[in-house]
């Protein structure tokens, strides 16, 4: 008898193995850098609608 059974894993389920079956070392690597690419598109696309009319709005929420 096994107490481990495998299940066949799914397409939904076989896209992020990848990432939990990394190791820690190159694992939180990857996460920094999805974090600071998805940090650069919101910059990238409040920096693009920032024009003219809109940057009046946005300077009024932010000091900078």
């Amino acid at each position: 008898m096994r107490l481990i059974q495998s299940r066949k894993l799914d397409d939904k389920d076989s896209m992020s193995d990848w990432l939990h079956n990394l190791p820690v070392p190159l694992m939180a690597p990857a996460i920094f850098e999805f974090t600071y690419l998805l940090a650069a598109v919101i910059f990238a696309g409040v920096a693009l609608a920032a024009t003219e009319e809109r940057a009046k709005s946005l300077k009024a929420i932010s000091n900078g």
